[in-house]
């Protein structure tokens, strides 16, 4: 089997794969970004920053959703052709 071909019936699967590990890398960069600038921005003998981490981590999470949610639309949109197709000429899922 060609790799088109391959691609061609596990796109649904290949696409939540990649958003996946879109969504893990966006959250980890977003995250020591977030925290190398709150580190640069404190002083000594300054207070705590209080929540600013709990901020820090939703924020990096919604980044994350937010730069994976395409692509995983996009997989859920393949699958969703993929089993209407297959229904077509009879195959099961």
């Amino acid at each position: 089997m060609s790799f088109y071909r391959w691609a061609m019936r596990n796109g649904a699967q290949v696409l939540f794969v990649f958003s996946l590990l879109v969504c893990i890398v966006a959250f980890v960069g977003q995250l020591a970004l977030g925290w190398s600038a709150m580190d640069q921005s404190s002083f000594l003998g300054e207070p705590s920053q209080g929540r600013g981490g709990l901020w820090l981590v939703l924020s990096a999470l919604a980044s994350a959703l937010q730069s994976s949610g395409t692509l995983f639309a996009a997989a859920c949109i393949v699958h969703l052709l993929d089993g209407r197709a297959s229904a077509k000429r009879g195959e099961g899922l």
